[in-house]
Protein backbone atom coordinates (compact mmCIF):
# COMPACT_ATOMS: atom_id res chain seq x y z
CA UNK A 1 0.00 0.00 0.00
CA UNK A 2 2.86 2.37 0.76
CA UNK A 3 4.17 1.99 -2.81
CA UNK A 4 0.98 3.62 -4.11
CA UNK A 5 1.16 6.51 -1.66
CA UNK A 6 1.58 9.92 -3.22
CA UNK A 7 2.61 12.86 -1.10
CA UNK A 8 2.14 16.53 -1.76
CA UNK A 9 3.25 19.64 -0.05
CA UNK A 10 1.88 23.01 0.72
CA UNK A 11 0.87 25.39 3.42
CA UNK A 12 -2.33 25.17 5.45
CA UNK A 13 -3.87 28.12 7.23
CA UNK A 14 -6.83 28.87 9.45
CA UNK A 15 -10.00 28.64 7.37
CA UNK A 16 -8.65 25.96 5.02
CA UNK A 17 -10.77 22.86 4.56
CA UNK A 18 -9.13 19.44 4.33
CA UNK A 19 -10.80 16.25 3.10
CA UNK A 20 -9.79 12.70 4.01
CA UNK A 21 -11.51 9.91 2.10
CA UNK A 22 -11.44 6.13 1.85
CA UNK A 23 -10.22 4.50 -1.35
CA UNK A 24 -13.34 4.31 -3.55
CA UNK A 25 -14.34 7.85 -2.66
CA UNK A 26 -10.78 9.17 -2.91
CA UNK A 27 -10.50 7.72 -6.41
CA UNK A 28 -13.76 9.39 -7.43
CA UNK A 29 -12.62 12.70 -5.88
CA UNK A 30 -9.43 12.67 -7.92
CA UNK A 31 -11.35 11.96 -11.13
CA UNK A 32 -13.93 14.65 -10.38
CA UNK A 33 -11.27 17.19 -9.43
CA UNK A 34 -9.58 16.60 -12.78
CA UNK A 35 -12.93 17.01 -14.56
CA UNK A 36 -14.37 20.04 -12.71
CA UNK A 37 -12.42 21.10 -9.63
CA UNK A 38 -14.16 24.48 -9.41
CA UNK A 39 -17.52 22.80 -8.68
CA UNK A 40 -16.34 19.82 -6.62
CA UNK A 41 -14.77 21.39 -3.54
CA UNK A 42 -17.47 24.01 -2.89
CA UNK A 43 -20.13 21.29 -3.24
CA UNK A 44 -18.38 19.06 -0.70
CA UNK A 45 -17.65 21.95 1.63
CA UNK A 46 -21.34 22.88 1.58
CA UNK A 47 -22.66 19.42 2.47
CA UNK A 48 -24.81 19.84 5.54
CA UNK A 49 -26.40 16.44 6.09
CA UNK A 50 -25.46 12.78 5.77
CA UNK A 51 -28.46 12.20 3.46
CA UNK A 52 -27.03 14.71 0.97
CA UNK A 53 -23.72 12.84 1.02
CA UNK A 54 -25.50 9.48 0.64
CA UNK A 55 -27.43 10.86 -2.35
CA UNK A 56 -24.23 11.91 -4.09
CA UNK A 57 -22.65 8.51 -3.46
CA UNK A 58 -25.78 6.70 -4.65
CA UNK A 59 -26.02 8.79 -7.81
CA UNK A 60 -22.36 8.29 -8.67
CA UNK A 61 -22.53 4.54 -8.07
CA UNK A 62 -25.67 4.25 -10.21
CA UNK A 63 -23.93 6.14 -13.00
CA UNK A 64 -20.93 3.78 -12.77
CA UNK A 65 -18.54 6.57 -11.77
CA UNK A 66 -17.89 5.30 -8.23
CA UNK A 67 -17.04 1.78 -7.16
CA UNK A 68 -19.61 0.14 -4.87
CA UNK A 69 -17.47 0.01 -1.76
CA UNK A 70 -17.53 1.48 1.72
CA UNK A 71 -17.08 5.25 1.59
CA UNK A 72 -16.08 7.66 4.31
CA UNK A 73 -15.42 11.37 4.00
CA UNK A 74 -13.87 13.38 6.81
CA UNK A 75 -14.08 17.15 6.34
CA UNK A 76 -11.94 19.34 8.57
CA UNK A 77 -11.85 23.12 8.76
CA UNK A 78 -8.74 24.52 10.40
CA UNK A 79 -9.49 27.03 13.12
CA UNK A 80 -7.42 29.07 15.55
CA UNK A 81 -9.92 28.89 18.42
CA UNK A 82 -12.08 26.28 20.08
CA UNK A 83 -15.01 25.33 17.82
CA UNK A 84 -18.50 26.21 18.98
CA UNK A 85 -19.92 22.84 17.93
CA UNK A 86 -18.91 19.43 16.65
CA UNK A 87 -21.24 17.65 14.24
CA UNK A 88 -20.87 13.95 13.56
CA UNK A 89 -23.03 12.13 11.00
CA UNK A 90 -23.01 8.35 10.96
Amino acid sequence: MVRGLELGGGEVRAGDVLFVATDALAHWLLLEAARDERALWPALTGLDHDRAFAAIVGDQRAAGRMRNDDVTLLRMRLVTSEPGALVVCL
